[in-house]
């Protein structure tokens, strides 16, 4: 019986990418994966996640996820659920670290401090570059490079040049992160 429940109750849990049949009233149906919850509605996406189509909540009589049935008022209610949760997540977004703390990992090695803050766009490039010029810099300082003083010099300004510009841009962008919190009442790191 426990067993039954359980299998039920995950039968009904909606996940991203859950394939989705919703037969309306009319007796029309649309076929597609779950992409997004709306307070009245469900999003799904073709099998190439380039077309979307928005359904009323209101005009549809039956639900199958992955292939099997489902209740439409568990399934209702798991998307209304789905809703609260993804606006509360976006109206309260996690703390972000305070500008001194992205100054930091920034001059440790740059790109950290954007790391930290989820910009992995911009931290890759710099991460890589700066561990590249840090690594050639070691390898001259220990007596295992070529010998040449000026790659040992050019390859810290590099890192230097590097570590610099992520320092003030990190900053920066904790900065407008935090000030957008403030204003929107989040919560955020001290």
């Amino acid at each position: 019986m426990v067993a039954g429940l359980l299998m039920v109750g995950s039968a009904m849990a909606i996940d991203l990418n859950d394939h989705v049949r919703l037969t309306l009233d009319g007796g029309e149906a649309v076929d597609g994966y779950f992409y997004q919850a709306g307070p009245d509605s469900v999003v799904l996406t073709n099998d190439q996640g380039k077309r979307t189509t928005r359904v009323p909540l209101g005009i549809v009589a039956r639900v199958q996820v992955n292939d099997g049935d489902v209740p439409l008022d568990a399934f209702t209610l798991d998307v209304r659920n789905e809703w609260k949760q993804w606006t509360t997540e976006a109206l309260n977004p996690p703390a972000h670290p305070a500008p001194v703390t992205v100054a930091i990992a920034s001059a440790l090695l740059a790109g950290g401090g954007h790391g930290l803050l989820k910009q992995w766009d911009e931290a890759t490039s710099m991460m890589v570059i700066d561990a590249a010029c840090m690594t050639l810099a070691g390898l001259e300082l220990a007596g295992h490079g070529t010998g040449r003083v000026d790659v040992l010099i050019g390859s810290a300004a590099v890192s230097l040049v590097f570590k610099s510009y992520a320092m003030a841009d990190g900053v920066r962008s904790a900065n407008r992160i935090r000030k957008r919190m403030r204003a929107a009442g989040g919560k955020q790191n001290r």
